[in-house]
């Protein structure tokens, strides 16, 4: 009853299918998970009244197998996420020295210096550690410059069994309003802790049995996409490295080796979804399986040599000829996928294939919309973490876009003898609207998930989809495996793809050098998102003949302002970055950024990861000032990700730039001076004052870079707010010395150095006696910042401490009476999920 509605009313299975994605989206933002038991049984229960609809033969409401859909999925999404929390280790279990025995699980990967990979317990050689064979931990080894270390990394492939004395913690991220996840996502994966090796031994035997693996598939998996990126990583050794990294992603869905900066250029030019295994490459692979085995069935020579070998028999008797195609074609786009770590595009590619298969096996008409809900069941039950994920809705979306379009814009045409010329014609007509149709649906998503729209993807796509999808991607693949058997082959193959996207990746560079090769717009809210939808709907349909009107649905999502402060109110978001500071002051009249957070590695910076997108999530292009407190790496490290993103009117720093940086600064036209103690400016009601450094202390030979932190002074009516920097005691004594107690006083304090016990002496913090004091730290710091002296020393004057490793981003809106809004956003935004590092702070404030 269900399958025959899913396929044969189309309408109503994607009812079906939109209930699923509904019950798993409420599902996950839900505070608290149901219990174990209520999750059971809401699952037998609608597992039973679905089973009742199909073999009942009275007419069963659709309500009812609505409801059912809806028990299933909410319940089947309770009782996975139950499942993945109960692995995570306990907090008693961090910092611990523990004594491991297991084996690698997915496929490491090196940086500068050392190799991060995935350990799947098999068992616990200390006692004090509740430990729970199959957990897997994700580990990074640091290599501390020994040799020997590098050569024994060379030996980790996946399979190979290991005792370990690591190091864990629990899978704490940052938590920052509108941005990537990670606690989620390593929840979707499965990973029980984070750490790091201590020491390292191969165990024995130093592989998994056979017996071992038939129980671990993946694992299978995982050993055939290392031997291909040890092929293809050996055959291009000498091009260019980003060439490389992307044959190695399009090959098995490896996408380590793609810098950050790379990644930025590829969303800014709108092809970042190229540059992984999408669903249009698994297509094109699927068809190639159809198309050779068509050949194999039809081969006179091969029927020939199958009869000879079992008389009176030929493949098409085996099996249809038809039959054969489509299964081979589903099991190349399952046997790929799964190569490429079975992403949700390549799910929804594979399930909508099968769908496609079983209506044609059972006779039934092949409707593409409800072969696409179909395809939404599978890959929910499988994932019900899919919905919190962009590619969820960005795959599907593409697809419902042109199955909706398609539909709508069917035409029959009398079956005419046309020449070779016009139906290429048509074809690249028709493929041009169909990339027509998806860009105008993506539009929404766009700024839902990104705050950003690229105005050059049209032209970028025009030219990369062929190259990527029908040149470099083909050659890959062939290249790749043929390069393990013949590699003189195989590496031309391989150079020649690598070359092409060398090429194209100039073309790309060419592009993003545009000022506004993107558009920048704030986070839609959801009437917004709904009104344009519904444009979309009606745009790409023939509902109205003159339809075009519904490109003013847009309008809300498209020119919706970045939200501001009123005159005289100010805005301070301390984000969290880590082990590092940035901050965000905004008023009526202008923003400011205060330092840009660290860098993380050689790739990737809180800019990057943080500061950029949540300026983007917020709708901000331009920023009238940078400071950077001073040149530490934990303040300074995301600055040149930062002026890569947005505009930056000027720079204010305390000690001459890195070249590299200065450069950047030139080319952005971005105007660069320093803080001195004197120097002020006002923006409408809002007055800014340096208070530090001096001149005279600036050009002091033997001044560290902490000392000469700029310290701004913030004021707006009764309302002040001091930021510090890495100053330490000997600069607060002077700024006491010169500004005296009642020209410290501050409603909000940034803490000195993030709580080191070498500054927020007693002095400084009764002169400041601050409402709020904001500790910028990461969790479980290396540092042990804040100091519990210095904690103390802030309790004692009755403020409210606020720190980013228990509380995520602050936010506080503060008027000029001193009132202030607080939220934070780890715990005013809770979610099942989320891992509370201080008990006692976990109810809001």
């Amino acid at each position: 009853m269900f399958w025959r509605q899913l396929f044969a009313q189309p309408a109503r299975g994607s009812i079906f299918g939109l209930t699923a994605v509904f019950a798993c989206w409420l599902a996950h933002n839900a505070a608290t998970l149901i219990s174990n038991t209520a999750s059971i049984t809401l699952l037998v229960g609608g597992t039973a009244a679905l089973f009742l609809a199909a073999v009942s033969h009275c007419k069963v409401p659709a309500l009812l197998t609505l409801a059912a859909v809806l028990a299933i999925f909410y319940g089947c999404a309770h009782l996975r996420a139950a499942g993945a929390l109960s692995e995570r280790i306990s907090p008693e279990d961090e910092g611990q020295n523990v004594e491991i025995i297991g084996y690698v699980d997915d496929l490491p990967v090196s940086f500068a210096h050392g190799v991060r990979f995935g350990l799947r317990v098999q068992s616990c050689l200390s006692q004090a550690q509740r430990c729970q064979p199959g957990t897997l931990y994700r580990l990074g080894w640091y290599f501390a410059r020994k040799s020997a270390d590098r050569s024994l990394a060379q030996r980790l492939q996946p399979g190979v069994r290991l005792q370990v004395q690591v190091r864990l913690k629990q899978v704490h991220a940052m938590s920052n309003p509108n941005l990537f996840d990670a606690e989620l996502r390593a929840l979707e994966d499965g990973v029980a802790a984070r750490g790091y090796v201590r020491t390292i031994e191969f165990a024995e035997p130093s592989r998994l049995s056979l017996s071992d693996q038939f129980v671990a598939p993946m694992l299978w998996v995982h050993q055939v996409r290392f031997w291909l990126r040890t092929a293809i990583n050996r055959a291009l050794k000498d091009a260019d490295p980003l060439s490389r990294a992307v044959v190695v992603a399009l090959v098995i869905g490896d996408q380590s080796a793609i810098g950050g900066a790379a990644w930025e250029r590829f969303n800014r030019t709108g092809i970042g979804h190229l540059i992984s295994i999408s669903g249009l490459h698994i297509t094109m692979l699927a068809g190639f399986a159809n198309a050779l085995i068509a050949w194999i069935w039809r081969s006179r020579q091969i029927n020939a040599l199958v009869m000879h070998l079992h008389p009176g028999m030929v493949l098409p008797g085996l099996l249809p000829t038809p039959v054969a195609t489509k299964i081979a074609a589903v099991i190349a786009a399952f046997a790929y996928s799964a190569l490429a770590g079975w992403g949700i595009p390549a799910q929804r590619t594979c399930w909508m294939l099968s769908f496609a298969l079983l209506a044609s096996l059972t006779n039934r008409a092949s409707q593409p919309l409800a072969i696409v809900a179909a395809a939404l069941l599978p890959v929910l039950l499988i994932d019900p973490w899919a919905v919190l994920a962009a590619g969820f809705w960005l795959s599907f979306a593409a697809v419902m876009a042109i199955v909706w379009y398609g539909s709508s814009h069917h035409e029959k045409r009398a079956a005419l003898a046309v020449s070779r010329l016009r139906r290429s014609l048509n074809g690249l007509l028709t493929a041009a609207r169909a990339q027509w149709a998806v860009t105008v649906a993506l539009v929404p998503l766009g700024a839902v998930f990104f705050s950003s729209i690229s105005l050059i993807s049209p032209l970028a796509n025009s030219v990369a989809i062929p190259i990527v999808s029908f040149i470099v991607t083909p050659l890959a693949l062939v290249g790749a495996p043929l390069a393990a058997f013949s590699p003189v082959l195989g590496r031309g193959l391989l150079l020649v793809a690598a070359g092409c996207f060398e090429w194209l990746h100039v073309l790309m560079r060419w592009l993003d050098r545009f000022e506004h090769a993107v558009w920048i717009v704030p986070s839609p809210d959801t009437l917004s998102l709904w009104i344009s939808v519904l444009g979309i709907a009606v745009l790409l349909s023939k509902v109205l003949p003159a339809r075009t009107w519904a490109v003013v649905c847009l309008l809300p999502v498209l020119a919706k302002p970045a939200d501001q402060p009123v005159p005289g109110e100010l805005w301070v978001t301390a984000l969290d970055v880590g082990q590092g500071m940035a901050v965000l002051v905004e008023t009526a009249h202008g923003r400011m950024l205060y330092d840009a957070g660290p860098s993380y590695n050689a790739d990737s910076d809180a800019g990057q990861k943080v500061v950029a997108p949540y300026l983007r999530s917020r709708g901000i292009d331009t920023l009238e000032l940078l400071a950077i407190s001073h040149k530490d790496s934990d303040h300074s490290g995301g600055a040149a990700s930062v002026l890569r993103s947005v505009r930056v009117e000027r720079m204010a720093t305390s000690a001459p730039l890195e070249a590299g940086l200065h450069d950047q600064a030139a080319q952005r036209a971005t105007q660069v001076e320093r803080c001195l103690r004197g120097q002020q400016w006002q923006w409408g009601e809002v007055h800014f004052e340096w208070l530090h450094p001096s001149l005279e202390r600036n050009t002091a030979q033997r001044s560290s870079s902490n000392a000469q932190s700029c310290v701004l002074r913030i004021s707006s009516g009764q309302t002040r707010v001091l930021l510090t920097g890495d100053i330490e005691a000997a600069q607060e004594r002077l700024l006491l010395e010169t500004y005296g107690e009642e020209g410290l006083a501050a409603t909000v304090l940034l803490v000195p150095h993030h709580g080191s016990k070498t500054s927020s002496s007693a002095a400084f913090i009764r002169a400041v006696a601050p409402k709020y004091a904001i500790f910028q730290v990461g969790y479980r710091n290396r540092f042990r910042h804040p100091h519990p002296a210095v904690w103390a020393r802030y309790e004692k004057v009755d403020a409210t401490l606020l720190r980013s490793d228990w509380h995520g981003a602050v936010q506080l809106r503060l008027g000029a009476q001193e009132k202030a809004s607080v939220t934070l956003n780890r715990i005013d935004r809770p979610r099942y999920w989320r891992i509370c590092a201080q008990q006692t702070q976990c109810p809001a404030l």
